[in-house]
């Protein structure tokens, strides 16, 4: 069976769990969303490379009937005002601009330590303090249904990402 790109997070671990699907066709497959949906301005960087790694690390081990945590496989961007260790931290600023994570915000390690994917990091306003997702670091995120509308804020990447179908989970805050 070929991922659904509307099907719910639990389901989705379940069926990669069981093997229907891989993690590796469930990355692909919401990194094209991704792409696809690039003017919504959900995400302020993807990291394909980092996501496809971990989708096969998680393939690796339900093949060798490890323990895959309660997400595996399910693609789960995390906000650019949460540190993640190697991957941008703008916290959607130009002030920022090219800064690196150092270390992992706790939420997100739960995240990541649950099986999910970071395939990569939404768009946030700087620093978090407007109540919508305009920066002059990117695009606004705004709603696939409407795309004159934001996608309100402070965690308008996620919503947008979620709401178009991308992701079927988003860490947020």
């Amino acid at each position: 069976m070929e991922w659904d790109p509307h099907t719910g997070a639990l389901e989705a671990a379940a069926r990669v769990r069981q093997g229907e699907w891989s993690a590796v066709e469930v990355t692909q497959g919401a990194l094209a969303r991704a792409e696809r949906f690039a003017r919504l301005g959900a995400f302020a960087h993807l990291t394909p490379e980092r996501a496809l790694e971990q989708a096969r690390g998680i393939d690796a081990a339900i093949a060798a009937g490890e323990s895959v945590g309660a997400l595996p496989g399910v693609p789960v961007p995390i906000k650019d005002l949460a540190e993640v260790a190697g991957l941008p931290f703008e916290g959607g600023s130009l002030v920022l601009r090219g800064n690196v994570g150092q270390t992992t915000d706790a939420v997100a390690q739960r995240l990541i330590d649950a099986g999910g994917i970071t395939l990569g990091k939404t768009a946030a306003p700087e620093f978090g303090f407007p109540a919508y997702t305009e920066t002059l670091a990117g695009s606004p995120a705004v709603t696939p249904w409407d795309p004159t509308r934001g996608a309100g804020g402070s965690s308008g990447g996620a919503a947008a990402a979620v709401a178009a179908g991308i992701t079927p989970l988003a860490h947020a805050s």
